[in-house]
């Protein structure tokens, strides 16, 4: 290179190292020399960030309006991999529209409207080539239908061994005066005045060991299509002790006795079932009574015949050892108890 200015410019050398010395006109060469190193331009790939149109939210609660602002964006006329890229939140026209790593993020409360969240990216291997795109977001709560939960009041349950108090909560509810369907709403226990009453799916259930008394348990149901339209509801239900139904057979009847004293014959516990036959027989074998549903009040044996031939129902039976059978039948008509022995009328 030749030339006498103190500046020389030098171009059209490959990328490499070179050394280089300087000659005077003379032809004295510099003593010191040095070496120089040319780097190779990058090359810069075609990048393009294209815009997106998010998915309608409801501001009300917030959510995703748009996920991986990347999916149609291209390096070099093929899809991007997050790796090869910086993603970075440029601006918004609202504050509540934010960006959170490559999705688009609404936050609960965010005004009804539409707005734009422009963000850019650079190629990692050349930050100098960036692009920018924008993503479109409309916030618009949707229609609120009208949410209604009746109360309701379930059967009583014994609390020895427990059970459904109620079958399907949302049997009376309605959605904009149409039954409430389970799809349509999701339903959630509030709360219970005892920890035995609980909600699963949509049925109360007592649990067993559950204390005789009142309870009040409280469930919400929300609309899927607007989380924040609910309403609440309660359930009453009554928890019971049944009554003892082991059979104890009291086998005299003292007509001579104080009123309501073994004056008729007492089965205890047969109330419990009262698909049932009793026979009460004299000690010949003749059938003096008998009815089927014995209950120890309109339908019980107090001493009388039931105006058969052999005896005068008005006089009532003689004093003396009589027979019975007592027969208890499942609803199938199977002897489930079959209980017989004597019974005496003084």
């Amino acid at each position: 290179i030749t030339g006498n200015t103190a500046t020389t410019t030098i171009s059209g050398l490959a990328s490499g190292d070179y050394m280089f010395t300087v000659t005077n006109s003379v032809g004295c060469i510099s003593v010191a020399s040095a070496t120089a190193t040319v780097n190779a331009i990058p090359v810069t790939l075609l990048l393009l960030a294209n815009d997106n149109i998010g998915v309608v939210i409801d501001g009300a609660i917030g959510g995703i309006a748009y996920t991986n602002v990347l999916d149609n964006d291209t390096l070099n006329g093929n899809p991007i991999v997050a790796s090869q890229v910086t993603t970075t939140f440029i601006s918004s026209t609202n504050a509540g529209i934010t960006l959170v790593g490559e999705d688009v993020v609404v936050t609960a409360g965010t005004a009804n409207g539409s707005y734009e969240l422009v963000y850019q990216i650079c190629e990692n291997t050349n930050l100098c080539n960036c692009k920018t795109a924008k993503v479109t977001v409309t916030v618009s709560s949707p229609t609120v239908f009208v949410i209604i939960a009746n109360d309701n009041v379930g059967t009583s349950i014994d609390g020895t061994i427990g059970g459904t108090a109620y079958t399907n909560v949302l049997d009376n509810d309605t959605l904009n005066g149409n039954p409430v369907l389970a799809s349509q709403v999701t339903t959630t226990f509030v709360s219970s005045t005892n920890s035995g009453i609980t909600l699963s799916g949509v049925d109360v259930l007592v649990a067993a060991g559950t204390p005789t008394g009142s309870y009040t348990l409280i469930y919400q149901i929300c609309e899927n299509a607007s989380l924040s339209n609910c309403d609440t509801a309660i359930v009453t239900i009554e928890v019971i002790q049944s009554p003892d139904c082991t059979l104890d057979i009291f086998n005299a009847i003292s007509r001579d006795a104080s009123p309501g004293i073994n004056d008729f014959f007492y089965i205890k516990g047969i109330e419990c079932y009262p698909n049932n036959t009793v026979e009460v027989y004299d000690r010949w074998g003749v059938k003096v009574f008998e009815t089927n549903q014995y209950n120890n009040n309109d339908r019980r044996f107090n001493g009388d015949s039931d105006a058969r031939a052999t005896y005068s129902n008005s006089s009532g039976l003689p004093s003396g050892t009589y027979f019975y059978i007592i027969k208890i039948y499942d609803v199938d008509e199977k002897i489930l108890i079959d209980k017989a022995g004597y019974l005496f009328i003084n």
